[in-house]
């Protein structure tokens, strides 16, 4: 893996990975491009938007049900994410895990996911594809200008910068963050 240094404010250095690492959620904060405390203010202010935030689908504690029968964010072993991971890992195929399936499905949004995910050159051979449901938006709702900027007003308050490429990985890795610390149960 390629470490790069990435300066986000006078007081806080941070090494962000180029490519996803497999990490425990103790160890993903120290992959973000945000400090930890401000990756759990983004993510619940995207989690809890009340323009197509994830609660609005998946509930404010996570349970999902409700809009399309949406996941329990409680429960990560149940998401399709963690059958991707174990579906590729079944065919000897390493580097993927729920965490980095889901955070490029938030990132993306399944409809852009499902297109792209398995034109890669390592998983074009992929036996059991699994697809997620379009509906799952992720961060590109019809609010994603209000909150991208809402987040750059976040990142300005904590004197953090992140460059506009960088952005949507900052709140994808937000909202899983805010989940694995307030909403995963397991």
């Amino acid at each position: 893996m390629v470490f790069r240094p990435q300066l986000l404010s006078s007081y806080f250095l941070v090494f962000a990975l180029s490519a996803w690492p497999s990490l425990s959620a103790a160890d993903m904060s120290r992959t973000m491009l945000v400090s930890p405390a401000l990756a759990l203010k983004i993510g619940e202010r995207l989690h809890l938007s009340p323009k197509e935030g994830c609660a609005s689908c998946h509930s404010r504690d996570g349970r999902g049900g409700g809009k399309a029968k949406a996941s329990n964010l409680q429960s990560p072993s149940t998401w399709k994410s963690a059958g991707v991971a174990r579906e590729l890992r079944a065919q000897g195929i390493d580097g993927e895990t729920t965490r980095s399936v889901a955070i490029s499905l938030i990132s993306n949004g399944a409809a852009k996911w499902n297109v792209n995910f398995y034109k890669r050159p390592e998983y074009a051979a992929v036996q059991n594809k699994v697809f997620f449901d379009e509906g799952m938006i992720g961060i590109h709702s019809r609010a994603l200008k209000l909150n991208t900027r809402i987040v750059r007003r976040l990142l300005k308050k904590n004197k953090t910068v992140v460059s506009a490429k960088e952005l949507p990985r900052v709140m994808a890795e937000s909202v899983y963050f805010y989940l694995s610390e307030r909403i995963f149960v397991e």
